[in-house]
């Protein structure tokens, strides 16, 4: 299914459905949902949404979100996630200023920025300075988001 409501802002959005959970190899034989702990720093409320949503569907179960930057670092502490996915553009406090916060507080941070302006000063200065790992740019594809985690979050792969 490809969405197009939003097609003329920035809140595009390509989403190929449908998404599938894995079956966990435990003693149960249940669905399983991954433990790790994944959190969501973005202004956008339906693209937080649409991102957790679609990453509880692939199996993470343990999504923490945040509206702003300043959010984002007190949940960071609070949460101690195992991968943040960091907008750039929000009010109170920017992302690059979280993130730099959250790099800071702890070195082994893994933060991906996903943004509506790769070209931002900001966006690039997370690469640069080596507080993020990847820029990701709007309209976000849920594959290559899923991708990324999955390569990330090595311990519990989705493969």
């Amino acid at each position: 299914m490809l969405t197009d409501h939003f097609k003329n802002s920035k809140l595009f959005f390509n989403f190929y459905l449908p998404f599938f959970l894995k079956k966990h190899d435990s003693d149960s034989g249940g669905f399983g949902m991954l433990q790790q702990k994944i959190l969501i720093v973005d202004d956008e409320k339906i693209l937080t949404e649409l991102v957790s949503e679609a990453l509880f569907r692939e199996g993470f179960c343990n999504i923490e979100k945040a509206c702003n930057g300043e959010e984002g670092f007190e949940k960071y502490k609070r949460f101690s996630p195992d991968l943040v996915l960091m907008d750039i553009e929000m009010p109170v406090m920017d992302g690059y200023e979280s993130s730099s916060r959250i790099k800071a507080f702890d070195p082994e941070a893994k933060i991906m920025v996903i943004t509506g302006n790769a070209y931002d000063d900001r966006a690039r200065r997370t690469l640069t300075e080596g507080i993020a790992f990847k820029v990701l740019e709007k309209p976000l594809k849920l594959f290559d988001l899923r991708r990324i985690v999955r390569e990330n979050l090595p311990a519990l792969s989705l493969a």
